[in-house]
């Protein structure tokens, strides 16, 4: 009875990560879109050592059947400092829940990170970054519920638009691979606003 139960929850936990991936792959269509958009109103962004940022992004996905309906939020909090100009090194915290019918999954991550801004202008510039940590998840249905802590790795690019000096709306892609014994990869699309603090001090 209890390795039937393992093997239901272990089958909507994988329908779970499908769902997630199916969604987010749709969403990287619209992060193209709207990151090949601003580049084209891109200038000059300075990103100067000693500069830091504090900000969040977020995400969301939704898929709505007969059968059942699904949903992913994800938010992550994220701080980091200017080592060098363009250099930024610092660290990210994403909270996520997903539920399909039954069945709710809670996630927390920590992954440093390690980004590079090519500027394109005054008002933006892109950006690429590679990250790993840890990633901490729990699965429950009505029955029963398991917890496990996995590595996780990957990168991604992105774009930082500058509203003032100290205020960018950001847009990127992150893909990143979940290890253990089902090991698995997941793409996020993520918007939100990030404070450059320090920046423009020195005009």
């Amino acid at each position: 009875m209890k390795r039937g139960l393992r093997g239901s929850i272990s089958d909507a936990y994988i329908n779970i990560l499908k769902n997630i991936f199916i969604m987010k792959k749709i969403t990287l269509i619209f992060s193209t879109v709207f990151l090949t958009f601003l580049s084209f109103n891109a200038a000059q962004a300075q990103t100067e050592k000693g500069n830091m940022i504090l900000g969040g992004l977020a995400s969301f996905s939704a898929q709505f059947n007969d059968f059942q309906d699904f949903y992913n939020v994800d938010v992550t909090p994220t701080l980091g400092f200017f080592i060098e100009n363009n250099f930024l090194l610092g660290s990210s915290l994403t909270l996520g829940y997903s539920k399909s019918g039954v069945v709710t999954s809670t996630g927390i991550s920590l992954t440093p990170l390690a980004r590079y801004y090519i500027p394109t202008g005054e008002s933006a510039a892109l950006y690429v970054q590679a990250q790993g940590g840890f990633v901490t998840s729990r699965l429950a249905d009505a029955i029963q519920a398991t917890t496990t802590t996995r590595a996780i790795f990957g990168g991604g690019a992105g774009l930082a638009f500058f509203l003032s000096d100290q205020v960018a709306l950001e847009g990127g892609v992150v893909l990143s691979r979940v290890t253990g014994r089902v090991p698995y990869s997941d793409l996020a699309l993520r918007l939100g606003v990030v404070a450059y603090l320090g920046r423009g001090n020195d005009d």
